[in-house]
C-alpha cells in the first residue's frame, strides 16, 4: 500500500475490469500456480489474485459460484485498504496477516502477500467443508514460499 504524505496508507481506487489482463508467460504461470494451489484447499469454491496498488485483477478460479468473484475481490481490496488505514491512524506498528469474513455458509479470506507488497490473495471456502485454520495456514504457507523464492533469487543455471 502506498502511504500518503500524512503517513497514512492511501485508500486505493479499484478500477473495475471485466476480464483479467494478460500477463507475460512467466507472470501467467505464477498467477496460475497461485490460483491452482488455493483451489486445492478443502472446500475452496473461489479465489482471486489482485494487484491492489494498480487495482488490477490478475486471475480468478471458481467452482461455478453464485456471486461475481471479480467484484467481491475488488470489494475486499477496499476492506483491506480500510483496515490498513485504520491501523495507521491508530499508530499500530503491526502487519495484517489476513482478514476473515464469516457468512452463513462461507468464509471469505483476504491475505496481503508480504513477499510482493502489492498483491492480495482472496479465497472463498465453504464453511461446512473447510477447516478454517488449515485454509489460513495454506495461504500463509504460499506467501512464505513466495518470500523464500524471492530472497533466494532465481535458480542457478547449468
Amino acid at each position: 500500500m502506498t502511504p500518503t504524505s500524512e503517513g497514512f496508507p492511501a485508500v486505493v481506487p479499484i478500477r473495475p475490469i471485466s476480464t483479467p489482463p494478460r500477463p507475460d508467460a512467466a507472470g501467467a504461470s505464477a498467477v496460475d500456480a497461485a490460483l491452482d494451489e488455493m483451489m486445492l484447499v478443502d472446500g475452496a469454491v473461489a479465489c482471486a489474485l489482485l494487484d491492489v496498488d494498480a487495482g488490477l485483477l490478475l486471475g480468478i478460479r471458481d467452482d461455478d459460484v453464485d456471486f461475481d468473484v471479480a467484484r467481491a475481490a475488488h470489494g475486499y481490496a477496499r476492506v483491506l485498504s480500510a483496515q490498513l488505514s485504520a491501523m495507521a491512524r491508530l499508530n499500530l506498528d503491526e502487519q495484517v496477516d489476513d482478514v476473515v469474513v464469516t457468512l452463513d455458509h462461507q468464509h471469505h479470506l483476504v491475505r496481503p502477500l508480504r513477499a510482493t507488497g502489492q498483491l492480495m490473495l482472496y479465497l472463498v471456502v465453504d464453511r461446512d467443508r473447510t477447516n478454517l485454520g488449515m485454509a489460513r495456514y495454506r495461504m500463509a504457507a504460499y506467501d512464505r514460499g513466495l518470500l523464500t523464492r524471492r530472497e533466494s533469487g532465481p535458480p542457478p543455471t547449468a
